[in-house]
């Protein structure tokens, strides 16, 4: 199927549980549906036919706010359903175009693209392997990595905050890092004071 370009209504557009954009910003999304509201889309949503609706593979802020201003049409790009693993790809090779996603959820979907592409024999991917599936450079995915090891409940803190202004903030994955950074170096001076 050749991608085609058609107006479609919002309401039957889904989102894609595979963006590793989580976080929307309310004064983010508020400043955009101005900004649609006066000059309307200017960039097409890009989607995927599945069954009677369309599901998102770039766009979802777009869509957001299209569907709180109870817009009936939006310009998108219809294009072949990609593979499941395509589709993770997909994903991050938008979000490399776009720096402003937050790290946090991006590194939970580079975690479950580690899972899809783990081996039948339980091998993970080298980080090599996943920087080039996800559009990354290996350094990036180290990174990630790092925050990957972060505890749920600690997760689950930082994507409360994330949901806030960045100035609102109390803690972020950057502060998370250090102290299980500085936490793992104590732990091991003590290994080696008692050793």
């Amino acid at each position: 199927m050749a991608a085609t370009v058609e107006l479609l209504n919002p309401r039957h557009i889904e989102k894609n549980k595979s963006n590793p954009r989580l976080i929307f910003r309310e004064d983010e999304l508020t400043a955009l549906a101005d900004s649609i509201r006066d000059q309307g889309i200017l960039v097409p949503l890009t989607v995927y036919k599945q069954r009677d609706k369309y599901v998102l593979l770039d766009g979802e802020r777009r869509w957001r706010c299209a569907v709180r201003l109870g817009l009936n049409k939006v310009p998108a790009i219809v294009q072949e359903k990609p593979d499941p693993v395509t589709n993770i790809m997909m994903m991050f090779a938008i979000h490399n175009a776009r720096r402003d996603w937050d790290p946090l959820p991006t590194a939970m979907k580079l975690e479950e693209l580690e899972k899809k592409l783990t081996s039948p024999g339980g091998r993970p991917p080298t980080v090599r392997k996943l920087a080039a599936a996800a559009s990354m450079s290996p350094g990036e995915v180290r990174r990630l990595k790092k925050i990957m090891n972060i505890p749920p409940e600690l997760r689950a803190e930082l994507l409360e905050e994330l949901e806030k202004p960045k100035a609102d903030q109390r803690i972020t994955v950057d502060h998370a890092i250090e102290a299980l950074d500085g936490a793992e170096r104590l732990a091991k001076e003590a290994i080696c004071v008692i050793g």
